[in-house]
């Protein structure tokens, strides 16, 4: 027996985190918005509710997915889109064609960043995939990045569209509320890119309150609670971001000190905070307080990698306006770029560096 498990442990290599916290592995056989299937190492096959499922990891990646995985976490996006396309033609678990395609057009979505002209790109490839794959656990996230391609192609009100869509498909296919949470806050940010700041401003105070009634209600598990926490960080993050192009530095700076204050507040939106308290002071000239002000953040708060990565960026930007006096801005480019490669930023700062 011990060793007819040793041979079969291989296929212990899928992980699915369910809504309670707990951990389920196996091997992956099927997965949809009904439900998901795993198989033990005894052959035995156990079946989880689709929606009570917040994520699935997938092991034994084929080689060329892992290629694709490893260009696209050095903002390699050519060579990554070229990987995952090999990936998706290839024979392989169920999974191999759908999820190597979806990170194909995510890829492109990300590579957005750099080259704009990749968004008609995107969203044909979201689309395409939406259409074959209607009822996969993944057609949130593709359905997600199918409205936020949209929007960056120029259709800011069409991506809006898809996004609100998502949120009566959540609703009629009673995927949970986090579901339709986390497609608001998708709709939020494209209004915010697509310059309507003042709508952004309006739907995030609406979502913040939603999530925080949420957070808050009885019988989340503890996985449930954890995510839901992050949209709500990133809804408050978000907003301060609107307000600020909505009003200025100035009116934002009172909500990032209210934000400081927040029992909801979670270490990523005070960091946030203090970026946006910075800018203020940058705004107003006063650039060795807002240099003091960031440089707290790393040393201090331990922010996740996004708002972490901007806050040593904009240290960047602050100390070549100081003339590299007393740090060096090269130094907090490199620092992006070496410890948050996936992060926007990184593309933002391998810019400042140059060739």
């Amino acid at each position: 027996m011990i060793a007819a498990l040793l041979l079969l442990a291989p296929l212990l290599q899928d992980e699915v985190r369910m809504a309670s916290g707990a951990l389920e592995t196996g091997a992956l056989v099927s997965a949809s918005l009904e439900a998901v299937v795993l198989k033990d190492a005894l052959d035995s096959e156990h079946t989880l509710k689709g929606s009570e499922v917040l994520e699935i990891q997938l092991g034994n990646l084929p080689n060329a997915l892992s290629q694709g995985e490893a260009f696209f976490a050095a903002l390699d996006f050519q060579n990554a889109a070229a990987s995952f396309g090999v990936a998706a033609e290839e024979e392989g678990p169920f999974w191999l064609g759908p999820w190597a395609t979806l990170r194909k057009a995510e890829t492109l979505l990300a590579w957005c960043a750099i080259d704009s002209g990749r968004a008609g790109e995107a969203e044909s490839s979201f689309r395409e995939w939406n259409a074959k794959w209607p009822d996969s656990w993944w057609v949130v996230r593709a359905r997600t990045g199918w409205g936020q391609a949209t929007a960056l192609s120029g259709n800011v009100d069409g991506g809006a569209t898809l996004l609100q869509e998502l949120t009566d498909f959540a609703y009629e296919k009673n995927l949970g509320r986090h579901v339709e949470l986390g497609a608001r806050l998708a709709r939020c940010r494209v209004y915010l890119q697509g310059g309507q700041a003042p709508v952004a401003e309006t739907r995030l105070r609406d979502l913040i309150s939603a999530l925080e009634e949420s957070v808050s209600a009885r019988g989340s598990g503890s996985a449930m609670r954890k995510y839901l926490l992050s949209l709500l960080s990133g809804s408050q993050i978000a907003l301060g971001e609107a307000i600020e192009i909505k009003d200025g530095t100035a009116t934002a700076a009172a909500y990032w000190r209210s934000l400081l204050d927040a029992p909801t507040a979670g270490t990523d939106a005070k960091a946030a905070a203090w970026t946006g308290l910075a800018r203020h002071s940058k705004a107003e000239g006063r650039l060795r307080e807002a240099q003091f002000t960031l440089a707290r953040i790393p040393a201090t708060l331990g922010a996740g990698p996004e708002v972490l990565a901007r806050a040593l960026f904009e240290l960047g930007e602050v100390c070549a306006e100081l003339g590299d006096n007393p740090a060096s801005s090269t130094d907090y480019f490199k620092r992006v770029v070496a410890d948050h490669p996936g992060s926007r930023w990184a593309i933002e700062a391998r810019r400042k560096l140059g060739p």
